[in-house]
């Protein structure tokens, strides 16, 4: 089978060499171009326990990514951190201030009636919740930093929140949860509601922006306003490891494609060709496969990996993870007494498939069968694409740095090239150049080069091979075997 891959010139030749390297390039989410790329619908539904240390954390990443404010360079972004060294500097503080925020908005009578009606609470509630609470919260830790000599109280008077959530504390709170059972409703109320909230801090960012910014810099609106939605986003790394991608298409022949990923007809498109197995379509790549050595002298060990294709499902639904039973990245005993166990040594059910009894095998399968399911998942917007793709993901290596997650590929694997409409006579004397040198290295014969052109007849992008260039053997001396 015959995959392609549309790049730019640039790509090829000049700014990342990829033809001469033989290199392909896996992307972050964040690079691609549709922002809900590795969208997952997340709900939250679970015991006492698990709510009970939902907020909790909530409070402990606040409280930290607070003090970051002040003890670190504000230039630099700040998230929360699940393993931050701030944790132990606060000692005794943060039960305090957990207990003050539950007691205030009765959140053990809030989590007890959720858990009784057993909803599935998605992600415009549990902000709601969260935005509830933190003017509350946000107060005691900035009461404790001004014990501390952390915060002045000038410096805290400029960051305080409007009282515009004074009327959830104590049973209204509970009362609001108690009336919400139907789910459409909730949804419906809790959008709104979370609409008028995000109003009411944008005019108070507006109103605070530059005193802000001359005592936090870049975090400046982390902890006043946008600590909810980024606890949010942080929970889900807690999920599934990073992971990125390789793009390719099933088919070269759509205009639009040309224009966007082709560099407006400029650019090319390679064709590659897939190693069937019973279990589909793979590309062998260098890749990282372990680590000889320890500290300094720890080295990256490569070798040939099958990296199988995914064929992307176009519709309009992402699907459900549930939060608390899929929590996968941290260590156990992290896992454990963060999320699945409360202050007395309880454990939660939510942890029943790592129990010594649990069915860990079949969760771990249904865990991996979501993280890929969730990846390979477009709305039909993009349907004429008809992607496929390669994906990077890795459990031993911190794959941020760029050059791990740069792979290269076996020359005999890229079958031809195809020059779109106008790609430049030069650039395509370049790429044949790069790719007769290389076909004398791997003793090689045969490459098929092709040119694209528009078929009124059939109203799309067709490609006619090119001769005598297609038979590298009329211009090449093969070495000899």
């Amino acid at each position: 089978m015959n995959v392609y891959r549309f790049r730019k010139i640039e790509n090829l030749l000049d700014k990342f060499q990829e033809l001469e390297k033989q290199s392909i390039y896996f992307a972050d989410p964040e690079e691609l171009n549709d922002p809900m790329e590795g969208f997952r619908d997340v709900f939250w539904q679970g015991d006492e326990i698990v709510w009970d240390n939902f907020f909790r954390n909530y409070i402990i990443w606040l409280s930290e990514t607070y003090l970051s404010l002040k003890l670190k360079d504000g230039s630099i972004k700040l998230e929360p951190d699940q393993t931050s060294t701030l944790r132990v500097w606060l000692g005794q503080a943060i039960d305090p201030i957990c207990g003050i925020v539950f007691e205030k908005h009765e959140l053990d009578k809030c989590i007890a009636e959720i858990v009784k009606t057993n909803r599935t609470a998605r992600y415009d509630e549990v902000l709601f919740y969260l935005t509830a609470i933190h003017p509350t919260a946000l107060l005691e830790i900035q009461k404790r930093c001004v014990e501390f000599g952390i915060l002045s109280e000038n410096e805290q008077s400029l960051i305080k929140l409007p009282d515009n959530f004074k009327r959830l504390q104590g049973g209204k709170l509970l009362e609001l949860i108690q009336k919400m059972e139907d789910e459409a409703l909730r949804h419906f109320l809790f959008d709104v509601v979370n609409n008028i909230l995000a109003d009411t801090h944008l005019n108070l960012e507006y109103s605070h922006y530059s005193e802000a910014q001359s005592i936090f810099g870049e975090n400046r609106l982390i902890a006043p306003s946008d600590f909810p939605k980024t606890y949010l986003k942080q929970l889900e790394q807690l999920l599934y490891p990073k992971w990125y991608t390789a793009c390719f298409m099933k088919d070269y022949q759509n205009s639009s494609v040309w224009g966007h990923y082709g560099d407006r007809h400029k650019g090319v498109c390679l064709i590659f060709e897939t190693e069937v197995t019973d279990k589909g379509n793979n590309l062998t790549l260098n890749t990282i496969t372990g680590y000889d050595g320890d500290g300094e002298r720890r080295r990256e060990r490569w070798g040939p990996v099958p990296r199988p294709f995914y064929e992307i499902n176009y519709q309009d639904k992402a699907g459900e993870i549930d939060f608390f039973r899929s929590i996968g990245v941290l260590p156990l005993s992290d896992l454990m007494a963060s999320w699945y166990r409360d202050q007395n040594g309880n454990t939660s059910e939510c942890a029943a498939h790592i129990e010594p009894d649990g069915e860990e095998d079949s969760w771990r399968k249904s865990y991996w069968d979501n993280f890929y399911r969730d990846i390979a998942v477009k709305t039909k917007d993009w349907k004429y694409e008809q992607e496929i793709r390669l994906i990077l993901t890795s459990l031993i290596s911190n794959l941020d740095d760029k050059r791990q997650r740069t792979l290269t590929y076996d020359f005999n694997s890229l079958k031809g090239i195809i020059f779109g409409i106008n790609t430049p006579d030069l650039d395509k004397l370049k790429i044949i150049e790069i790719i007769e040198r290389k076909c004398r290295e791997n003793n090689r014969a045969e490459f098929n080069f092709y040119q694209a052109y528009y078929s009124p007849e059939s109203g799309d992008i067709r490609k006619r091979e090119i001769r005598p260039l297609s038979r590298i053997s009329e211009n090449i001396n093969p070495v000899a075997s």
